[in-house]
This record gives C-alpha cells, sequence and structure tokens, in this order.
C-alpha cells in the first residue's frame, strides 16, 4: 500500500511540474502578449482622429514599446512566433513604429503610422479609418 501511494504521489508531483511549465513557458507568455496588443490598441483608439497624441499618450505607447520589444525577443515560444509570421504580424517591427509614433508631432503622420501598426500587430483598424490620417475637405 505504501508503494501505491509512493507513486501516485510522484505521479502528482511530475504532472504538477509539468503543467506549471507549460504554462509558465508557453501559455502566460502567449497571453501577455495579448493583453499586451489589447492595450496598445486602445491607447491607438484612445485619441480623437486629426489631432495630435496628448502627452500622457505618447508616454505610455513608449513604455508599451519597450515592454513589446521585451515579450518578443524573450518570452514567446518558437511556435507561437511562427503562428504570429503566418498571420503576417511582426511586433519587432511594430516596436520602432510605436516608438517613431510617440515622437510624432504630425497628425497625418501620426494616423498613417498608426495604420502601420495595426497591420504589424494584426490589429482592426481604428476609427481614423485606413490610417491615411483624416480625409480633406473639398
Amino acid at each position: 500500500m505504501d508503494g501505491v501511494i509512493a507513486a501516485g504521489a510522484a505521479v502528482g508531483a511530475a504532472l504538477g511540474s509539468l503543467g506549471y511549465v507549460v504554462g509558465r513557458f508557453m501559455l502566460w507568455p502567449v497571453g501577455r502578449y495579448r493583453r499586451l496588443k489589447g492595450e496598445i490598441g486602445r491607447v491607438l483608439d484612445g485619441h480623437a482622429p486629426g489631432e495630435p497624441l496628448p502627452p500622457e499618450s505618447r508616454e505610455r505607447l513608449r513604455r508599451l514599446a519597450v515592454t513589446l520589444a521585451g515579450c518578443d525577443a524573450a518570452d514567446l515560444p518558437l511556435w507561437y512566433r511562427r503562428a504570429l509570421q503566418r498571420r503576417g504580424e511582426d511586433p519587432g517591427a511594430a516596436v520602432s513604429l510605436l516608438q517613431r509614433l510617440a515622437g510624432t508631432p504630425d497628425p497625418r503622420a501620426a494616423a498613417r503610422t498608426s495604420g502601420r501598426i495595426r497591420g504589424l500587430l494584426g490589429l482592426p483598424q481604428g476609427p481614423e479609418g485606413s490610417g491615411q490620417g483624416p480625409p480633406s475637405a473639398s
């Protein structure tokens, strides 16, 4: 009977350890990336089209760019990075555009950059439409 209990405890410990490893190195990083992507989308949606980005949004974009750079390079499992490539997403390229957007005072350039970021992260187009800036009055 003691052998059965010991074997059960060993199997339980092994399964628990396996669950931790799968969660820590496969599921949590993917969830973190998806939450980060959603946060970037909310910041991009949070300003009026045709208006310059407010200073607090610029600072938030800078911090999100740094976080995205770390998330992309270190955390994401290889199988998920390949899935992102198949979907046409490129978080690494989005990092430099996020940093550029944070420093762009021109609303038209900001709208174009925002559209490109959305494309690189697979985000839907926001209130600024195609990312080409506000329509011109004719």
